[in-house]
């Protein structure tokens, strides 16, 4: 009886010995936590003061080699090792390192300090400029994977600064930028267009919003040819940007703004044969083609009358249209004298001068149009109409031609109404 109450006392006295050696070891554990704490928090402090330090003596730009800013950071690395999970610890790191532009380690304690909870808004608690620090940081760190050519590491780095800061601009145009490159326009497209949502009046966002939608309209490679040759048209080297015009139809046969450029290069080039290639295969694709069959008419005219006559007969026609033919005269006259088989350019000169008053002079320039094409009854009237207007002036002369046009069409009211115009101009006709 007496062992058995020995042995339960025993067992007593070993649960009170083990509850108070695990009440000791929590009790130590907690001063001890308090004690690191405390410790983490001092060095901390201690750190901040260094950076204040820092900020206001060390000159700009910062850089870890300088002794204010190492101590304050190295400060701030002994309290992390204390307390790992501090997450003032970690937002003053990432100050820190974004600051001495130590951008890879800046990077690892923003991320720590979003993992322990942290949010951008807090941060600017703690520092006002933490969201320039926190774009800064992640920002070079995309360029540099940029410039290392590893666009998938680039594109992290800028998804990162869209879930923290979702309208940066800055980040939507470098997705936009690098998935353009990756050959991805789809993408591309949807971050060109989100940046235009926030700056419509972003020309360079409206132009690669453009570029995204031909990649995606014609194709990745006849896109790239063709922007290759706009960029070669613009600096004036003219076989290239043809080159490129070519590859980009060699991608796409159908592109019809290829052919286009293509044709206009040609022009440029004193190609006009070519350019009509060139435009003819315009108005085939595309009939209505604003301009097409304008050029296609230039073009066929230079071919067959010489660049220089044919630029010279369509400035006339130019100044001519814009109701200015006292203008438009000498275009004419140039032309025809650059090519003496140029019939337009003869008509034009002739029927301008009739209408100046010069009625020897256009005579003169109708019979060089009978001399190329003695069939012409256009001339021939407009010899009778001129030798008519010579002897009675050009209102009784116009107004007979004309009553001669109508009595040969059988409208012989209309034609006695402009006899009677021509006697009344002139009643000795």
């Amino acid at each position: 009886m007496s062992s058995l109450i020995n042995g339960a006392r025993l067992r007593f006295m070993s649960k009170i010995l083990n509850t108070t050696i695990r009440f000791g070891l929590l009790l130590v554990l907690l001063i001890s936590a308090n004690v690191i704490a405390q410790s983490a928090t001092e060095l901390l402090n201690d750190a901040k003061e260094q950076a204040a330090l820092a900020l206001s003596q060390e000159s700009k730009p910062y850089n870890y080699g300088q002794p204010l800013w190492q101590k304050a950071i190295d400060l701030a690395e002994e309290a992390k090792k204390l307390d790992p999970k501090n997450k003032d610890i970690a937002a003053f790191l990432a100050f820190s390192y974004s600051d001495v532009m130590w951008w890879a380690r800046a990077y690892d304690n923003w991320q720590l300090y979003f993992s322990l909870g942290g949010s951008l808004d807090s941060a600017k608690d703690l520092n006002k400029n933490a969201e320039q620090l926190f774009l800064r940081s992640l920002g070079e760190m995309g360029y540099a994977r940029y410039q290392a050519e590893d666009l998938d590491a680039a594109i992290q780095f800028y998804k990162r600064v869209l879930e923290i800061v979702p309208t940066n601009i800055d980040s939507i145009r470098w997705l936009g930028r690098i998935y353009l490159e990756k050959g991805e326009p789809q993408t591309a497209l949807a971050y060109w267009e989100a940046l235009l949502g926030l700056e419509p009046n972003d020309s360079g966002a409206q132009y690669f919003y453009n570029l995204s939608k031909r990649h995606l309209e014609i194709g990745v490679a006849a896109s790239e040819a063709f922007e290759a040759g706009i960029n070669a048209y613009e600096a004036g080297d003219y076989p290239k940007a043809l080159d490129s015009f070519k590859l980009s139809i060699a991608a796409n046969p159908d592109y019809v703004t290829a052919y286009a450029w293509a044709a206009r290069t040609s022009t440029d080039m004193g190609q006009p044969t070519l350019a009509l290639d060139f435009w003819n295969k315009v108005l085939e694709l595309e009939p209505n083609y604003e301009g097409a069959q304008y050029f296609a008419n230039i073009a066929k005219s230079q071919a067959r009358w010489g660049t220089v006559a044919a630029n010279e007969y369509y400035k006339g026609i130019e100044l001519y249209q814009q109701g200015n033919p006292k203008a438009a005269l000498p275009h004419f006259e140039q032309a025809f004298s650059y090519n003496g088989n140029f019939k337009d350019a003869a008509v034009w000169t002739a029927r301008v001068y009739g209408e100046l008053g010069q009625a020897s002079n256009a005579e003169f320039y109708w019979k060089k149009v009978l001399l190329i094409d003695p069939n012409d009854k256009r001339a021939r009237d407009f010899i009778r109409e001129t030798q008519i207007e010579s002897v009675y002036g050009y209102d009784a002369g116009e107004a007979f031609v004309k009553g001669v046009e109508a009595f040969e069409r059988s409208q012989f009211e209309e034609a006695e109404k402009l006899f009677k115009v021509a006697t009344s101009k002139n009643p000795s006709f």
